[in-house]
């Protein structure tokens, strides 16, 4: 943000209703951040930045309670360059319906600010713009209205299950606590080619499809089910971490199957991330954004740990009857005229 506009814009915001009552306090805060900072991220400059910025938001604010009227442009551009969510969304609103091109190009970076209001008050103000009126199809949202003080987290490759494409974007306002939507200029071609390796081959929706219901096949057979616990056993796993991880290969990419039909959504890929399809991630071209889009389920490593704890029978996990049943199970044969032998229980 351009100090010297602080400066301006703090002084139009207090002449006009009171001074500030700490005025020497004021200039101290600007002087240090000048002196000290000058674009530095570090805790202490960002803690003097978002102070300064709420001094700003707080005298603007007043300012037009009392006077009723807009404020200058250069304003408005600092405040649509703040770090903090607040002065940011005044400057969105505070930019009108048709902003300036500097104002506009501002507001389109807001479309990936960390905050969900201010991301939703950007895509709102460039509903009308031709240039930008289809992103709309890709508006997804975390949370609810309370969440608006904290902002989103960054996906990592641990949540996402892979590495993100080189130089793709991550597209905040069209990612949620379920997806993650990056954006490429390359061609579609070529983003599944840096995934699909090796055995890891793209598919459609109709193949994913069928595939996963070959598995879900395979896992409802009782032989099957047991040569996969024998397995556990000869490798010496849990058997309940083995079962919960196959249970997870099977669930693979499903929900990315929730893009299909969309508006925009050109031709879906699947490409596994892992070589047992635990991950999956969707790449297809997209009209409404103008660009190649990848997509990743997001996981939450954390609670996949402790749901696999609590699987393999630790603290809180499966009960000895449970476990016992489990080994029971394992060591005892196919009893005549099970399920998998029709013949058998008529």
């Amino acid at each position: 943000m351009n100090t010297a506009l602080w400066v301006v814009s703090l002084a139009l915001g207090t002449a006009f209703y009171s001074p500030p009552p700490d005025e020497e306090d004021l200039q101290d805060l600007i002087s240090r951040y000048q002196s000290t900072c000058g674009g530095s991220s570090t805790p202490s400059c960002k803690q003097l930045q978002w102070q300064l910025e709420g001094i700003l938001y707080a005298d603007l604010r007043a300012y037009q309670n009392y006077t009723g009227k807009g404020v200058d442009p250069d304003v408005v551009i600092a405040a649509l360059g703040a770090d903090s969510p607040q002065l940011k969304l005044w400057g969105i609103r505070a930019a009108g319906s048709r902003p300036s091109p500097d104002g506009m190009a501002l507001i389109v970076e807001a479309l990936d600010d960390p905050y969900p209001r201010v991301r939703e008050e950007a895509l709102n103000t460039l509903r009308n713009d031709p240039k930008y009126a289809r992103y709309q199809d890709r508006s997804a949202r975390s949370g609810g209205p309370s969440d608006y003080p904290r902002p989103d987290p960054v996906p990592t490759p641990a949540t996402i299950g892979g590495p993100v494409y080189p130089g793709a974007k991550f597209r905040a306002f069209a990612s949620s606590d379920k997806f993650a939507l990056y954006t490429t200029p390359d061609p579609v071609e070529k983003v599944i080619g840096f995934y699909a390796t090796g055995s890891r081959k793209a598919q459609t929706s109709s193949e994913e499809k069928a595939e996963a219901q070959k598995k879900t096949q395979a896992m409802s057979d009782p032989q099957a089910m047991m040569a996969l616990m024998k397995q556990a056993q000869a490798q010496g796993k849990d058997i309940a971490t083995m079962m919960l991880e196959r249970q997870k290969s099977l669930a693979g990419g499903s929900e990315l199957l929730s893009y299909e039909g969309k508006p925009g959504v050109v031709a879906p890929k699947y490409v596994p991330l892992s070589d047992d399809g635990s991950r999956r991630v969707l790449i297809f071209k997209d009209e409404s954004l103008g660009a190649t889009s990848i997509v990743f389920q997001v996981s939450n490593p954390e609670q996949d740990a402790a749901m696999t704890q609590m699987m393999a029978g630790k603290p809180g996990g499966l009960d000895p009857m449970q476990r016992m049943e489990l080994q029971k199970f394992v060591q005892k044969p196919l009893a005549d005229g099970s399920p998998s032998d029709p013949k058998k229980t008529r």
